[in-house]
């Protein structure tokens, strides 16, 4: 009846789990919800990188800030970047990494499922079985532990057959105890060894090129006092103002220069500010208005004089040397500033060049409006692209652990297991290491009675080859099983019509 209720209880716990890996794991190919993907490039990194394994999960709604996949039919395969609007049955996507937005605007009938589990690396191992040696031998694998698994059920089945009717086992406590706690040690081994591949195969740091690792920021600024007249309602000239020639012969101008990182070291340089005179057929000439500063820190400023009278002087020399004769020239305030230091725990030696443009012509000095997309404003930054160190980490079922965590776990769950294991082998000894004696009394105690020993005359003595062949003669004499402690064995005798059979155990 136990039997019964255990091999029950089994079946409906297998059913379960099978329903269990079925409704979470079966892809939509076989009518599931469930799409796997394996990432490819940098467009996801941080957060994704190549070779990950990504298992996707179909829902009803998806949001801002959703990880999604979606068919792309200009590019025909699937994407995986982040939702970043959501426009009536339009989505708009972005990848972390990206500095551009996807071109395509996909409906929720092209959407192939948001991000439910994330194995980092495991893609590569999924890729793999697309070899088909690589194919062939995880298949002979499962094949033979198939195999082993039903050979072992079947010889337990036979044995189960050939028991004899009486046959009663006593549990033994230390041996049960001791395969379930070797199952467990074997559990924590496995554990560790799959923990152990994906940790041991990815690096604990890695280091990443950021597109906005630094920016470099610079301001350019000019002010100069003025009469207060028809030109100029306020008595002063401001950054942006035209600058009537007449009125002003000098102009005070500053650059401000700062560098902006999350994460910066010491850092140092030097900077500069000239003005360029030129035209439109090739002829410059540089003017120095700030000579060179060095300085310490990530910001700087410069200051000096856009000395006007004697740019016209330099236009006006190059007039008559050459017989030109222009009515606009080109005046450029051009910053140079040279920066080394660490960034981002790495070395860092750049520059940053921009420049405020005008336009000149007869009477007056303002800032150019420059064809194309080129801006010029009195604020311009360049973002900085740089490696950055990142401590790698594993993410599944939304948690995320450090690889050198994950590396530390899998040798704990490996060094547990295998103490747990040995200690479980141990208890197997324990209980599986009775005499033999003892053993014969616990399988046979229904037909085993103790007797003193004793001399029987007349009575001829057989040996039996097996405990079980003595089971058998007793069971068709309908006879009990006398057992005798003698000096140098343990004897189990059955008697019938004047003959003793007998199984000798030594001690």
């Amino acid at each position: 009846m136990r039997r019964r209720i255990g091999s029950a209880i089994g079946i409906v716990a297998t059913v379960a789990v099978l329903g269990a890996a079925w409704f979470f794991l079966a892809p939509t190919q076989l009518g599931g919800r469930t799409s796997y993907a394996v990432t490819f490039g940098v467009s996801m990194e941080p957060h994704f990188h190549h070779g990950d394994l990504v298992v996707l999960r179909r829902r009803a709604h998806y949001t801002v800030g959703d990880v999604v996949a979606y068919r792309s039919h200009d590019l025909h395969k699937n994407v995986l970047h982040r939702i970043i609007a959501v426009h009536g049955d339009r989505y708009t996507f972005k990848g972390d990494n990206n500095t551009w937005i996807d071109p395509e605007h996909p409906t929720s009938a092209d959407l192939v499922g948001s991000e439910w589990l994330h194995f980092g690396g495991a893609g590569n191992w999924v890729s793999a079985l697309h070899k088909p040696l690589d194919a062939a031998v995880v298949s002979g694998i499962a094949v033979l532990l198939l195999v082993l698994s039903g050979g072992g059920a079947a010889a337990h089945r036979r044995r189960r057959r050939t028991r004899s009717p009486r046959e009663r086992r006593v549990p033994r406590a230390a041996l049960s105890l001791g395969f379930a706690v070797a199952a467990l040690g074997a559990g924590a081994l496995v554990a560790a060894a799959l923990l152990g591949i994906v940790a041991f195969t990815k690096p604990v740091h890695r280091s990443l090129v950021r597109a906005g690792l630094y920016e470099q920021r610079g301001q350019f600024a000019y002010a100069a006092a003025v009469p207060a007249g028809a030109a100029y309602q306020r008595p002063a000239v401001r950054s942006g103002d035209p600058v009537y020639l007449r009125l002003v012969h000098r102009l005070p101008v500053s650059f401000g220069y700062r560098l902006r990182a999350a994460s910066r070291g010491p850092l140092a340089g030097d900077a500069r500010l000239d003005v360029v005179v030129a035209d439109d057929q090739g002829w410059t000439h540089r003017l120095p208005v700030a000579a060179t500063r060095t300085f310490s820190g990530s910001a700087t400023t410069l200051r000096g004089m856009l000395d006007l009278a004697r740019v016209r002087r330099v236009i006006e020399a190059f007039e008559r040397e050459t017989g030109e004769h222009n009515t606009l020239y080109h005046v450029r305030l051009a910053a140079r500033v040279r920066i080394h230091g660490t960034v981002a725990e790495r070395p860092l030696v750049t520059r940053f060049a921009p420049v405020l443009a005008f336009d000149l012509d007869q009477l007056r000095l303002t800032m150019s409006t420059p064809a194309g997309t080129a801006s010029n404003t009195l604020v311009q930054t360049a973002a900085g692209t740089g490696a950055e160190t990142e401590i790698v980490t594993l993410h599944a079922v939304g948690r995320s652990v450090t690889v050198a965590r994950a590396r530390r776990i899998a040798t704990l769950l490996a060094l547990g297991g295998l103490a747990v294991g040995v200690a479980g082998w141990l208890l197997t000894l324990l209980g599986g290491s009775s005499h033999e004696a003892t053993a014969i009394r616990r399988r046979y105690e229904d037909w085993i009675v103790d007797v003193v020993p004793t001399e029987r005359p007349g009575l001829s003595e057989r040996r039996v080859a097996s405990m079980e062949a003595l089971a058998r003669l007793a069971e068709q004499y309908e006879r009990l099983i006398l057992h005798e402690r003698r000096d140098d064995a343990d004897a189990f005798l059955v008697e019938d019509d004047g003959i003793v059979y007998a199984y000798a155990v030594a001690r």
